[in-house]
């Protein structure tokens, strides 16, 4: 709790700040700091653009450093003049700052989003041996769709501020996406392949290592399953509603039929024995086939009840995949 107290004081004592910094500038400072805590050492000027990948950074840099947040300083060395950038502590803050502010909006952004998931996590959950692979997927697809929404956003947004795009902004935009995967293979495909390589890192990381056909064999069962979940979850109002009280219907049937089968069969196992011994005891073998048939109707039944807890079986399978 203090600690997010003196975010808070911090976030506000360099608001200004945080208000210049584009989303740009931050990956500049970030790579610089990244460099010194590996290397020891500040990065010289061509090694930030080749980690940059472009000469624009200089461009970034220089309004870094005409806010206060960045130092170019000229060395000589081996009598050859180096240029080095190195973070002031203003500009270090920044980074701690703006890398926390978008952690956080991924963070709630992904919250959020698996609230929107939930219809769909609870339909493909009816199994219930399922529901830890289902919430695994849900949580690895809502983190990887905000992860490509804040890419395309800070893309949008490059000449504003990092505090432009707040996590309602995430949210909002990621929802749509997944909306649009739906009915869209290219992006589906994309945003299925990032999360099942999520997925697999975070959650089963003895399903990566599996061999040719049975990799693409689990890989085709996972995307099924992530098919179902966007239909599931984005079901027009009220469809979602009836949807799951039918799956809690099946599902309640699935969970009565097993005992009351259970139940049925102990109870004519009694009455067999009874019968058996009433039957030898009074030696009267006609009166114990009377006395069978109403039991063989109760094994009838019985086995009714079996084959109907075998058929919700197979229709929860056929339908959740």
């Amino acid at each position: 709790m203090s600690s997010d107290r003196t975010l808070r004081r911090l976030q506000q004592v360099f608001s200004e700040d945080l208000k210049k910094l584009k989303p740009s500038s931050l990956r500049a400072l970030t790579m610089i700091r990244d460099y010194h805590s590996i290397t020891g050492r500040w990065p010289r000027a061509r090694e930030v653009e080749n980690r940059y990948g472009s000469r624009a950074v200089y461009e970034i840099l220089d309004d870094a450093r005409r806010s206060g947040w960045v130092e170019k300083i000229e060395i000589k060395e081996d009598k050859e003049r180096i240029v080095i950038y190195r973070l002031t502590k203003i500009g270090e803050t920044l980074v701690a700052l703006g890398q926390e502010l978008l952690e956080r909006n991924r963070k709630e952004a992904v919250r959020k989003l698996l609230e929107e998931l939930k219809p769909g996590i609870e339909a493909l959950s009816i199994l219930p041996w399922r529901r830890s692979e289902i919430e695994n997927l849900a949580l690895a697809l809502a983190d990887e769709s905000v992860r490509f929404t804040q890419s395309i956003l800070y893309d949008r947004y490059a000449r504003d501020s990092i505090v432009r795009v707040d996590y309602r902004m995430l949210f909002e935009e990621a929802k749509s996406i997944l909306k649009d995967a739906q009915n869209n293979e290219e992006q589906r495909r994309k945003l299925f392949s990032g999360t099942l390589r999520k997925f697999f890192k975070l959650f089963d990381r003895g399903g990566d290592s599996l061999a040719g056909e049975t990799l693409s064999s689990r890989r085709r069962e996972l995307e099924k399953r992530l098919e179902k979940l966007l239909k599931y979850s984005f079901l027009s109002q009220p469809r979602p509603v009836r949807v799951l009280m039918k799956l809690r219907v099946v599902k309640s049937l699935s969970s009565i039929i097993p005992p009351l089968i259970y139940f049925s069969g102990s109870m004519h196992l009694i009455s067999l024995v009874i019968i058996i011994g009433l039957a030898l005891y009074t030696a009267h073998i006609p009166g114990f086939i009377y006395m069978l048939m109403p039991i063989l109707s109760y094994l009838l039944f019985i086995i009714l009840l079996a084959i109907i807890c075998v058929l919700i079986r197979i229709e929860l399978r056929r339908r959740l995949g």
